[in-house]
């Protein structure tokens, strides 16, 4: 019989997180290198690692889901929540009709495409 002792789960457990810190930090150097100016992949990294208990406090949970949400917050910033103009984000976040951070998320990345859909001039226009 194996048996795994805490301690050895929990160097498991930060491998894992690691991998997959390291993953997103990569993902989103490569899509949005301006946002990290000069610290380049190491800023990413930071963003990330700094980002995840926010992630955590709206209840996102699956690996999908917080690079949905950490893709949210590169784009408004960290501050999003005190922010006047990103009250409706905040509003989806926190709705406690939704116990389910993951769908929440959904939401919110729904309500970005319908903003992005709106705000394009017509085919034809110009």
């Amino acid at each position: 019989m194996l048996t795994i002792r805490r301690a050895q789960m929990e160097v498991l457990n930060r491998a894992i997180l690691s991998g997959y810190i390291q993953r997103l930090a990569s993902a989103f150097f490569e899509r949005r290198p301006e946002k990290f100016g000069s610290s380049g992949l190491a800023g990413a990294d930071s963003f990330v690692r700094n980002t995840l208990p926010l992630a955590a406090k709206y209840g996102v949970e699956s690996e999908r889901h917080v690079a949905m949400f950490l893709d949210f917050v590169l784009m408004y910033g960290a501050g999003f929540e005190s922010r006047p103009d990103c009250a409706w984000a905040l509003e989806i976040l926190s709705d406690p009709s939704d116990p389910d951070g993951n769908t929440r998320v959904e939401r919110l990345t729904a309500r970005l495409e319908a903003y992005a859909a709106a705000s394009k001039p017509p085919v034809g226009a110009g």
